[in-house]
């Protein structure tokens, strides 16, 4: 096999190499993806006063406080983004999150699914230590993609559904397990929780990617070349 050829073929296998990760991506939309819950200024104040609820996250997750140490945002992993186009179907978070405590009970939110085609966004509730005792969900007064998604090397994209409110069954759910008034039931259902904001950023190729593609791209040029004085 003369130089030239060995050459080509261990260009095109570093450009297929190279290319392999990206293809993956741009097939399962591994880009990481997270959801961020802006709280309402409501749920904000409700984590003071003389009987305070404490909000809390998993680990892997983070929140963002203020001056008086109360959280005014969770954000999020996300396990799973299902795009058509531009368009973003659902999303999910199995293991993430939000934990109400007032006093010595709680209450979780967790492993969450969005479908944007009704608003609605489901969860399992933990209530008093049992899991998946109860399911709930949010139901969003509005929807938008502030920033269209991609499929493909650069997957990216930013959704917002706002105006997160209980159902009354999920209202009612939560105020039973932390141990509250039936009447608040009605207040809880009523109130605005906030928004969520689905992010999905580029995946950051591997240093060892870019050398990939880099000898392929250089390998191209030097067999364009040969090919161009030898014609």
């Amino acid at each position: 096999m003369s130089i030239q050829a060995l050459l080509s073929r261990t260009t095109i296998a570093a450009a297929l190499i190279a290319a392999a990760p990206l293809a993956a991506q741009a097939t399962a939309f591994n880009a990481p993806a997270t959801a961020t819950f802006a709280l309402s200024s409501t749920i904000v104040g409700l984590q003071g006063g003389s009987t305070p609820i404490t909000v809390t996250v998993p680990a892997g997750s983070s929140t963002t406080t203020d001056s008086s140490g109360r959280v005014t945002s969770a954000t999020l992993p996300l396990t799973s983004v299902d795009v058509t186009g531009t368009n973003l179907n659902t999303f999910a978070g199995v293991g993430s999150g939000l934990t109400l405590t007032s006093g010595t009970a709680s209450v979780s939110l967790t492993d969450f699914v969005y479908t944007t085609s009704d608003k609605l966004l489901n969860f399992t509730l933990t209530v008093g230590g049992v899991s998946g005792s109860l399911t709930g969900a949010f139901v969003a007064s509005s929807q938008s993609t502030t920033t269209a998604f991609v499929d493909g090397v650069n997957a990216k994209g930013v959704f917002t559904a706002t105006g997160l409110k209980l159902t009354e069954s999920t209202a009612d759910a939560v105020v039973a397990g932390l141990g509250l008034d039936s009447f608040y039931a009605g207040i809880l259902a009523s109130v605005n929780f906030g928004n969520v904001t689905v992010n999905v950023k580029p995946a950051v190729p591997e240093p060892s990617t870019y050398a990939l593609i880099g000898l392929g791209m250089a390998g191209a040029v030097v067999v364009a070349r040969r090919r161009k004085q030898q014609a």
